[in-house]
């Protein structure tokens, strides 16, 4: 009777300790399963990835339309759920001058986004604002429109920008800016794109160049960014400036992403 009664007391224990770890697996994949946790859990693999502090990374996507795939990083806009504005991860990594940023990656355009008449930035070194300024164009950034490759650098040496509800250059706006490269053919026949971009970052004495492929622009002396407290940061995916209408799926690809500090 003593034997049978530890029997069924070890039961009950071995019960409720397996009932514990089923509740515990059912709680970690629900939890798990939510876009908050897979966005995190694909933010570790990207900090292993391309060996970068995972506080310094961001999201800005609905993780359905993100994938990591050995080393490439697919960002995509889509016609559904709202996700025709934005899908972009950013890196916050750069400083101001005296630091000194080499920047590279490779970038692949779909066939879709490869064949897009709408404009899209598919990367910037975006400003954060001041208390009471509003969000302006970002100091330096990459469009691509009919197969075709953009940069233009923006700065404003005002700690304040002026007219700042216009938000970008306009006559009546303290910001200024200049292209950096403009009008740069894709070749459909080269499926990745290189980027190297040598970046200081300053309102007095900074410095810009940038290579695309084959094609360098000049070496670029001066002011570059916002007169800020806080130093810009890298963004990489796709921007839908014009909340251009999206008709079908269509991706990004970077590989090889390094970002010296």
């Amino acid at each position: 009777m003593r034997i049978f009664h530890k029997c069924i007391c070890n039961m009950t224990i071995f019960n409720k300790i397996s009932g514990m770890i089923i509740l515990c697996v059912i709680l970690v994949l629900a939890v798990t399963s939510t876009p908050a946790a897979q966005k995190l859990w694909l933010t570790y693999d990207m900090a292993r990835a391309f060996d970068l502090p995972v506080s310094r990374l961001s999201l800005e996507c609905h993780h359905d339309n993100i994938a990591l795939n050995q080393g490439e990083l697919t960002l995509c806009l889509t016609p559904e759920n709202g996700q025709s504005k934005r899908c972009e991860a950013s890196f916050k990594l750069l400083e101001y001058a005296p630091s000194q940023h080499q920047i590279h990656y490779d970038f692949h355009l779909d066939e879709h986004m490869a064949a897009a008449s709408n404009l899209y930035i598919i990367s910037q070194v975006h400003a954060l604002p001041d208390k009471q300024e509003p969000w302006r164009c970002p100091p330096l950034s990459f469009d691509v429109k009919n197969s075709t490759f953009f940069a233009h650098n923006r700065w404003d040496t005002n700690k304040i920008t002026e007219d700042p509800h216009n938000k970008c250059i306009h006559s009546t706006s303290s910001i200024q800016g200049r292209k950096v490269l403009d009008g740069i053919s894709l070749p459909e026949e080269q499926a990745w794109h290189e980027v190297n971009l040598d970046l200081t970052l300053s309102t007095e004495n900074g410095s810009l160049a940038l290579q695309l492929n084959e094609h360098q622009s000049d070496v670029l002396n001066g002011p570059n960014t916002y007169n800020d407290r806080r130093p810009p940061f890298l963004k990489l995916g796709i921007y839908n400036p014009h909340n251009a209408k999206i008709e079908k799926r269509q991706c990004i690809t970077f590989k090889n992403i390094m970002i010296s500090r």
